[in-house]
């Protein structure tokens, strides 16, 4: 449960706008329950991110660099919107060591990463 004084803002995107439209139908249902906040719907790239430097205080990606031609690119868009403090979370389907190279489960790039 969200603190009465926080004001959350969050922004949703995704690169179809159906899941963009589903995107606004489930903001609408959470900010409704928890009276808190706001929420922006964008369809775009997230290898190509159409924000300022500097904007959130997190970026999550969701079962997303599975499906990025770049990966690489993705992530540099994450940090670059990021504040100076800010955290990229990751809820992301692979198997293997986080220390190395990591396979995802589905069709997809091999990456390296490193521990935030």
């Amino acid at each position: 449960m969200l603190p009465k004084h926080s004001a959350l803002h969050y922004t949703t995107l995704d690169i179809t706008p159906g899941f963009s439209q589903l995107n606004r139908e489930l903001n609408s249902l959470c900010l409704n329950s928890c009276h808190a906040g706001r929420a922006s719907v964008l369809t775009g790239d997230g290898q190509q991110l159409a924000m300022a430097d500097n904007q959130f205080d997190a970026v999550i990606l969701q079962h997303s660099l599975l499906n990025m031609p770049a990966p690489q690119r993705c992530l540099a868009e994450c940090y670059r919107v990021l504040k100076p403090d800010g955290k990229l979370i990751l809820h992301e389907v692979f198997r293997g060591n986080p220390d190395q190279a990591i396979i995802f489960r589905c069709p997809g790039p091999v990456m390296k990463t490193t521990a935030i």
